[in-house]
C-alpha cells in the first residue's frame, strides 16, 4: 500500500508531433522494473471529437490498473508514470479509452517489462496466498463460440464485465448470452477471429478488474464466421494493422509534474481490489 502511494503520474509537454496519414497509436520507451515508464502517442490526432478518459495497463493474467487522464490534451501529450508495480518478465498492454471505457485507439503492443539495471524493487509487494480470484475462465475460447466465465458467488453477486484485447489490435465488450447466479456461471460470445492472440479482462464493476493469460482464439476453416464484425473503426480504415510507420518520431520536452496518485484514481483502484478482496459486492 505505501509503494502505491508513491505512484505519481505525470503529462509530458512535447513539441510538435509530425501527423502522417496514420491513426494515433501507442510508442512505448522500454520498460524496466519499478522505473520511471514514458507513455507517448505517434500518428494522427484522433477523430470524430473522442475525447480520451483514461489509461488502461492490462498485466497478462493479473489485475488491471486504471490511470484517470483529466487532462483530453493527452493526444499531443505523453504520460510519465515513476513505475508500474510489476516484477520484470511480466507481460502488459495498454490501451487509451473514453468516459464510457470504450478504447479509442488501438490497443498497444505486448510489452514485456525488463529487469531493472540498478536492481530497483522497491514497487513490488509481496502478493496475499489468501487472496481469492473472484472470476475464471472455464472453457475453449474460439471463433463464434461462447466461453464460459465463472464467479465466486461469496464474494460477489453478479457475472463480470468481459472486455477483449488484442494486442496491436482492437478491443471491445463481449455480448453476455447467458447467466446461472445459482451456480456461478455466465457465458460470452466469441466474436473475435481465429489465430489472433487475446486478453480478457473480467471487470466487476466495483474496483476489481481481472485478467486472463495470452489466449490464442482457436478455430478452423469451417469455423462460423456470423458473429464477426467485419466494418469496425475508430475512426480510421478498418484495415489499417497498427503497425508502426518508422517516419513518425515525437520530439519530447521537458516534464511536468500535475498531480499525484495518493488518494488519486489509480492508487484508489489498486487499493481497493487488495483490501476490498474478500467484500461481497451487491449492485
Amino acid at each position: 500500500m505505501l509503494l502505491l502511494a508513491g505512484l505519481l503520474w505525470r503529462v509530458l509537454a512535447f513539441g510538435t508531433l509530425v501527423l502522417p496519414a496514420a491513426a494515433l497509436r501507442f510508442n512505448f520507451t522500454d520498460v524496466q522494473q519499478c522505473d520511471q515508464v514514458m507513455i507517448s502517442f505517434a500518428g494522427s490526432n484522433l477523430r470524430n471529437n473522442s475525447v480520451p478518459s483514461s489509461l488502461s495497463i492490462l498485466p497478462v493474467n493479473s489485475t488491471a490498473i486504471l490511470v484517470p487522464l483529466p487532462d483530453p490534451g493527452i493526444i499531443n501529450t505523453g504520460v510519465a508514470l515513476t513505475f508500474l508495480p510489476f516484477a520484470a518478465g511480466t507481460n502488459f498492454v495498454a490501451s487509451l479509452d473514453d468516459s464510457a471505457g470504450e478504447n479509442l485507439i488501438f490497443v498497444s503492443d505486448l510489452i514485456r517489462v525488463l529487469p531493472s539495471a540498478s536492481g530497483n524493487s522497491s514497487c513490488l509487494s509481496n502478493p496475499s496466498p489468501n487472496q481469492q480470484k473472484l472470476f475464471a475462465l472455464t472453457s475453449p475460447v474460439s471463433q463464434c463460440e461462447n466461453i464460459t466465465v465463472t464467479y465466486n458467488t461469496t464474494l460477489t453477486t453478479k457475472p463480470p464485465i468481459v472486455r477483449l484485447y488484442n494486442p496491436k489490435g482492437r478491443s471491445f465488450r463481449l455480448n453476455q448470452t447467458s447467466d446461472d447466479r445459482a451456480s456461478g456461471t455466465a457465458t460470452y460470445l466469441m466474436n473475435f477471429f481465429r489465430g489472433r492472440e487475446i486478453i480478457l479482462l473480467m471487470d466487476d464493476g466495483d474496483g476489481v478488474r481481472e485478467t486472463t493469460p495470452l489466449l490464442s482464439v482457436g478455430g478452423d476453416s469451417a469455423s462460423d464466421t456470423s458473429c464477426i464484425q467485419r466494418n469496425f473503426t475508430f475512426g480510421f480504415p478498418p484495415n489499417n494493422t497498427g503497425a508502426n510507420d518508422s517516419n513518425t518520431t515525437p520530439v519530447a520536452s521537458k516534464a511536468v509534474i500535475i498531480g499525484g496518485a495518493t488518494g488519486g484514481g489509480a492508487v484508489l483502484l489498486i487499493a481497493r481490489h487488495i483490501a476490498g478482496g474478500k467484500r461481497l459486492r451487491n449492485k
